[in-house]
């Protein structure tokens, strides 16, 4: 029975290593209000190839009401660019 689960994770591991795929891209913005415009430009040509998950960098040296403030802010900014976000619902 060990063997046959060793064997048959060497299965998987030897189609995930030839997966080349991009399952998913974490993009980090900085803590900033204003998106840069490199930010968007290489964002408008990625989301459209992979599920594209911005990422705020060092959020956690913003207050929560600075945090949702630029949630919304970023996801509205994205929503005018026409650059689509992956969707955790």
């Amino acid at each position: 029975y060990l063997s046959d689960k060793c064997d048959a994770s060497k299965d998987i591991g030897e189609l995930t290593r030839h997966n080349r795929l991009i399952h998913a891209c974490f993009f980090f913005l900085q803590a900033n209000p204003r998106l840069r415009k490199a930010d968007i430009e290489l964002m408008s040509q990625l989301h459209d190839r992979v599920p594209l998950i911005p990422v705020i960098g060092k959020a956690d040296t913003l207050t929560e009401n600075e945090k949702s403030s630029l949630k919304v802010h970023v996801r509205e900014e994205l929503e005018r660019k026409g650059i689509e976000i992956f969707d955790f619902h």
